[in-house]
């Protein structure tokens, strides 16, 4: 048999349903209640009893359910498998929980539509932000590369190229890449170069950036290929100074040379033009 401890229910609240045996020997198995059919929830299961008078067993099981929809529902009449009776249907009534008396209540409105507009005030604000934070990163970049060199004194009539050449050989012996000091080599290095050109082709080169004086240098009368070893390496030179990149060891030794080249290079080419005859 089956049975609850009450037929109207609100929704969400348990009642208890009772399955049972009586007067039974052994059994060949159970009702079989699903935990979800017809709006019915199985909420807990208790352990089957069992009451043992003589050869004669009681068998009885509580089970909690309830339902959260309204209406009426039924739990179906349930069998054991092997045995031909069954129980009867139980119907149970599903009430909505009335809510109208609570103070809090209110009514569902329908929905209402914003009008969206379009904040500019303030879109304008973050682009200007935007804009003066960019000039101000681009004034610091410019500002940080734009490094001023004091122009050396000759002695006497030493010339730019001497000067330069005996420069770029002091750096070679001193060798201050491998005592962790390549910053410093690579920077040594551009200063005897924008010196050089300051001093023999009175180029701006002491105040330039790297870029504008890679510019100016286009026009200087040198072989492409020196010209593009140098402009590499100075490429080379701002990696270091403002990525802290430590090139490889023969990057390192061969740097001195390739400002060599570049400085030998245009002092023969200036020498050459100086000593041409001039069309009449």
């Amino acid at each position: 048999m089956a049975g609850v401890d009450r037929n109207k229910i609100v929704i969400g609240e348990q009642i208890q349903l009772v399955l049972a045996i009586e007067n039974a020997g052994s059994i060949p198995g159970w009702f079989n209640l699903p935990d979800s059919s017809n709006h019915i929830e199985v909420v807990e299961r208790q352990k089957i009893d069992t009451i043992k008078i003589g050869n004669i067993v009681n068998y009885s099981q509580k089970i909690t359910i309830t339902s959260f929809d309204s209406g009426q529902w039924q739990i179906p009449a349930l069998s054991i498998a092997g045995v031909a009776k069954t129980t009867q249907p139980i119907v149970i009534d599903v009430l909505p929980v009335d809510v109208s008396h609570m103070q809090d209540y209110n009514e569902i409105k329908d929905i209402v539509e914003v009008e969206l507009s379009t904040p500019w005030i303030i879109i304008a604000a973050l682009a200007l932000l935007t804009v003066l934070a960019l000039a101000i990163i681009y004034f610091m970049y410019q500002r940080k590369q734009r490094r001023v060199v004091v122009a050396p004194v000759l002695k006497g009539k030493q010339t730019p190229l001497e000067w330069a050449l005996a420069e770029l050989d002091k750096l070679q012996q001193q060798q201050l890449y491998l005592h962790k000091q390549v910053k410093q080599h690579y920077s040594t290095l551009t200063d005897i170069a924008r010196s050089y050109f300051f001093l023999q082709l009175q180029h701006a080169s002491l105040h330039q950036t790297t870029d504008e004086w890679m510019v100016s240098l286009q026009s200087v009368r040198a072989d492409t290929e020196v010209k593009t070893s140098f402009f590499q390496l100075l490429r080379l030179a701002e990696t270091v100074k403002f990525a802290k990149y430590i090139p490889p060891a023969e990057e390192n030794e061969k740097s001195v040379d390739v400002a060599r080249q570049i400085i030998t290079n245009v002092g023969a080419a200036e020498a050459h033009a100086a000593y041409q005859p001039k069309a009449k």
